[in-house]
This record gives structure tokens, C-alpha cells and sequence, in this order.
């Protein structure tokens, strides 16, 4: 048995050589698509460590995953005109999470003008992507009525869609700080965004040159739309709009392109160092149960302190369980637990949990045993028990 813990490096090295190596297969993908006469391919080879993307790239979360599909088969579709494997990726992306939709947005970088995406030409270029969108809506309505019919436990996730989305988008936007934040920490790097603003701006009162991308456009409409969806607590889960990446990184890429100053790269490079580190540590932080860090409002969010802290956990688990090798870990059977929709400790366990009638069972330090039962041993927030049954 490799034991719960290495279980976790496997099972997190795996997804990093996925979704690393889905991030070539873009790279490759997108090689010979041109956005004012250059190869923005390379661009694609940052995304595992840009923008949103590098909070959820060494994660087992879906959503870089559908993110990398979409775009997958946007750059498919683009460098070679075939639709048979976009619609196959598009509409896996879709279906792992759908607000991977505002990759799609992609599909404008060919035009050179912006009235030809109002044309038929490029309406009817671009029909594919209608049946991946199909197929979403077909199983999130009928596909997830069907399944409902045999669910035994209540829904963990919900899928809404409000119609007032003046009233979402106003919503997001009355937080001016925490936009601040979110585009200053996210959409770039760490200060990435405000530094580039005020370099376009130098360069413009300066030497009269216009280095701001028109793609901003985009990228600002791609984050309208997961917004008016009604996506609830959106600065919590910034991870919707991992959709919006991609095109950061082709924006980022043209303004190096442009800027050939070596003092500004050097500088971006070493913010995006700094930011590499940062998400390191805001990982690392969590197991050793080190406070968070003060470089930016996001680290003082009690939301991400608190789930990081639960993290923090695991070792005590660990410790229990090798104390206590008597108790019948890892053969499949369901420990005594207080009932809960998420199977938290049974994580940190490696175990199934809410049973009623088990000899053996774990709860929360604080959490009340039934009285049949009696607590063996225990950490700070934990505690094994054994039950007369």
C-alpha cells in the first residue's frame, strides 16, 4: 500500500504531467496562428504558470483542464481548418465545466477588423461551435434531471442562471477594492497589470508609441459574461474566469514582443518569479499552518485562510492513524463519523466515513460521540473512537 500521503504526490504529479503536457499539445496546436503578423504559439507555452491559470494548474480541479480543451480546440480549429477534433475537445471542455465557454472568444484573433466578426462569413465559419454548446445545455437540463432521479444524497453543486445580469454585473463591480485585487493579483501576475498600464502609458506621452493591446476588449467582455451568469461570490472563486488566460498571455506576449527594453523584461520576468513563489508558498503555508502572508488583500481573505488551515490537518491523520495500526485502515470499510455532505475527514483519513454502526469511527475534536463508543486517541483537532456494537 504506497499509504494516503503518497498517494497525494502521485495523484498531484499526475495532473501536473497532464496538464503540462496538454499545454505543449496547445503550444503545438496553435503554431503558425498569427495576430498582427506574429506567431503567438509561445504564448501558449506560460499558461501553466500565468495569469489565473498558475492558481489552478498543479490542482486536481477541472477547470484548467477544460480551459486547456477549449483552447485546444480553438487553436486547432485556426491553424487547420478541420472541426472534427474541436467539436470532440470543445464539447469535453464544455461538459467538465462550462464556463471554459469564453475561450471561444479566441476565434476573433483571425479577424483583422472588428465589423468582420459581425459578418455572416465568419458566423458561418464558426457554426461548429453551436454543437458543443448543445451538447452542454443538453446534459446540464435534461442529462442532469435524468441522473437526479437516481441521486441519494442532495446536490453539492448547482448550476444557475439569473436573468438579471445588470444586477450581477453591478453586484461585481460595487466592490471596487476587491476588484482591484482581483485584477491586479490574477489577471497578469503580482502587480503585473497596474506595471503594464503605466509602462503603455510612458511609452505613449513619451516616444508616441501605442503598445496597449485592443484585445483588452475581449478580455473584459470574457469576464462580463461569467460574471452576469450569476456566479456567486465571484472574488472567492476567481477560478471561473481561468477562461480569460489564454488571452492575457497573447496580450503579455505581443507587449514583451514590442518592448524591447531589458530593464521592463527583467522586471516582468522577476515578477513572474515572485509570483511563482507566492502560489508556492500559499500551497505550503496551508500544511504547516503558517500565517498568511500580507503582499496582498487576497492572503487576508479568511475564506482562503481557513480552508488552508483545515489543510493543515492532514498530518495529524497521518499521526493517528500510524498510532493506531490496529484500526482496519484501507480495506474499503465505512468509519463511524458525524454525518456530513462532504466526506472532509474521510479525506484526510483516506477513509469512508458516516456510518451509524461501525466499530471504528474519527470525528472533530469538538464534535459529540455517541455514548457506546469511547475516544481512543486524538489530536488537536481530531479524535479515533471505538464503539460497543
Amino acid at each position: 500500500m504506497l499509504g494516503i500521503e503518497n498517494g497525494r504526490i502521485i495523484a498531484y504529479l499526475m495532473i501536473i504531467l497532464m496538464f503540462f503536457g496538454l499545454s505543449w499539445i496547445n503550444y503545438k496546436a496553435w503554431k503558425g496562428v498569427t495576430v498582427a503578423n506574429r506567431d503567438i504559439s509561445p504564448a501558449m507555452l506560460i499558461l501553466p504558470i500565468f495569469s489565473i491559470a498558475a492558481s489552478v494548474s498543479g490542482k486536481i480541479m477541472p477547470d484548467y483542464f477544460a480551459m486547456i480543451l477549449g483552447t485546444l480546440a480553438v487553436g486547432l480549429f485556426l491553424s487547420r481548418e478541420k472541426i472534427f477534433f474541436p467539436i470532440l475537445l470543445g464539447s469535453t471542455a464544455l461538459l467538465v465545466k462550462p464556463t471554459s465557454i469564453i475561450v471561444f472568444f479566441l476565434l476573433v484573433l483571425r479577424q483583422k477588423h472588428l465589423r468582420e466578426v459581425f459578418s455572416t462569413r465568419f458566423a458561418l465559419r464558426n457554426m461548429w461551435v453551436g454543437i458543443p454548446m448543445i451538447v452542454c445545455l443538453t446534459y446540464y437540463t435534461l442529462g442532469i434531471g435524468y441522473i437526479k432521479n437516481y441521486q441519494d444524497i442532495s446536490d453539492l453543486f448547482w448550476m444557475t442562471l439569473d436573468t438579471n445580469f445588470i444586477t450581477s454585473l453591478s453586484s461585481f463591480l460595487s466592490q471596487p477594492m476587491q476588484l482591484i485585487t482581483f485584477i491586479g493579483y490574477h489577471w497578469f501576475f503580482i502587480l503585473g497589470v497596474p506595471l503594464y498600464v503605466c509602462i503603455c502609458i510612458y511609452l505613449l506621452i513619451k516616444e508616441k508609441r501605442k503598445v496597449f493591446s485592443a484585445l483588452w476588449l475581449l478580455v473584459f467582455l470574457q469576464v462580463a459574461i461569467i460574471t452576469m451568469l450569476n456566479v456567486q461570490h465571484p472574488f472567492i472563486h476567481y477560478y471561473y474566469y481561468v477562461g480569460i488566460s489564454p488571452l492575457c498571455a497573447i496580450i503579455f506576449y505581443q507587449f514583451l514582443l514590442r518592448v524591447r527594453v531589458k530593464m521592463v523584461l527583467f522586471l516582468f520576468m522577476g515578477l513572474l518569479a515572485t509570483h511563482l513563489l507566492v502560489l508556492s508558498h500559499f500551497d505550503l503555508r496551508g500544511y504547516y499552518n503558517v500565517m498568511p502572508m500580507v503582499f496582498t488583500k487576497h492572503f487576508k481573505n479568511k475564506f482562503d485562510y481557513m480552508t488552508y488551515k483545515r489543510n493543515a490537518t492532514y498530518s495529524e491523520c497521518a499521526l493517528l492513524k500510524k498510532r493506531n495500526p490496529n484500526f482496519p485502515w484501507g480495506r474499503g470499510e465505512v468509519f463511524r463519523s458525524t454525518y456530513s455532505r462532504m466526506a472532509d475527514i474521510g479525506v484526510c483519513f483516506g477513509e469512508r466515513q458516516n456510518s451509524t454502526e461501525a466499530e471504528y469511527g474519527f470525528y472533530k475534536f469538538n464534535d459529540s460521540i455517541p455514548s457506546e463508543c469511547i475516544v481512543v486517541d486524538q489530536e488537536k483537532h481530531f479524535k479515533l473512537v471505538r464503539c460497543d456494537t
